[in-house]
């Protein structure tokens, strides 16, 4: 299985859906200004509160995050829960594992979680 680590920090947006603002629990739309604008959008981080009070979070993604150009292929798209999150005042750091099996071709709806 090949590992892939992505760390990922990002300003937050206001694109909390239905959450209060000082929980940071909801949906982030990641939004890249470097790609280019043909590349498909779908990244997306969805970070939960679970029963202990603990923030957990998936991340929605494509190949596209782990390569600088793309030749003749669609993207694969993955949903992969978030490992050694930390969530700061206006960050988000964390690490996620994707292997070849986990790869779709078509995006993954926010309602799949695993």
């Amino acid at each position: 299985m090949k590992k892939l680590i992505l760390l990922c920090c990002l300003l937050f947006g206001a694109n909390a859906i239905s959450q209060a603002q000082t929980t940071k629990c909801g949906v982030y739309q990641l939004i890249n200004t470097k790609e280019s604008k043909n590349v498909l959008k779908d990244h997306n981080i969805v970070l939960e509160k679970g029963a202990n009070g603990k923030i957990s979070g998936r991340f929605y993604g494509t190949t596209d995050d782990f390569i600088d150009a793309r030749e003749g292929y669609l993207p694969g798209h993955f949903v992969a829960p978030m490992e050694n999150l930390r969530v700061t005042k206006d960050s988000i750091f964390f690490t996620i594992n994707v292997a070849h099996k986990d790869l779709f071709k078509n995006p993954i709806p926010r309602n799949v979680k695993t």
